[in-house]
């Protein structure tokens, strides 16, 4: 008697290889952050300098922060007594991380001034410098595809402070 065979259920792939499995873990963990992330009821908001009511004063109010959602940035204000908002974060890297963590290694590699020809205009390259919190040109050619190509990648992709 032959025997009949039963139609096929699942589907099977192609074993992958080890660095791609890992790859896959590591997007679809960072997928999960950063899908918890934008469920943080801090981050939902728009808060500008002008909508925040803050006392203004620097001195006589508490110092809170609060995250815009439209631009991916942080901002402190003072609160002049009524205890702050909600949506208030206590320091600026509590505000960022838990909002608008960085994810480009290029803002955390270490950046000696005294290694590079420091220079602005026509840069070669733009680094992050942790000690200031700002990208700076470098003319050196050597530092090209190390650092960001230009000053505006820098400051949007290392969450460079508005002035």
């Amino acid at each position: 008697r032959r025997r009949r065979r039963r139609p096929r259920t699942h589907w099977t792939f192609p074993v992958v290889s080890g660095r791609e499995e890992k790859m896959i873990l590591y997007l679809l963990v960072l997928n999960l952050f950063v899908a918890a992330m934008d469920n943080d009821s801090k981050c939902q908001h728009s808060w500008t300098p002008e909508n925040i009511r803050g006392c203004g004063i620097d001195d006589d109010g508490n110092l809170h922060w609060v995250f815009n959602r439209n631009t991916g940035r942080c901002f402190y204000y003072y609160d002049c007594g009524e205890g702050g908002k909600e949506t208030d974060f206590s320091s600026e890297d509590e505000c960022l991380q838990t909002c608008n963590p960085i994810t480009d290694g290029r803002c955390e590699k270490p950046f000696y001034d005294a290694d590079y020809t420091l220079c602005e205009g026509d840069d070669s390259a733009v680094a992050y410098a942790h000690y200031g919190r700002k990208c700076i040109g470098i003319c050196d050619g050597d530092a090209r595809g190390k650092f960001f190509d230009t000053q505006q990648q820098c400051e949007e992709a290392c969450r460079v402070p508005l002035e």
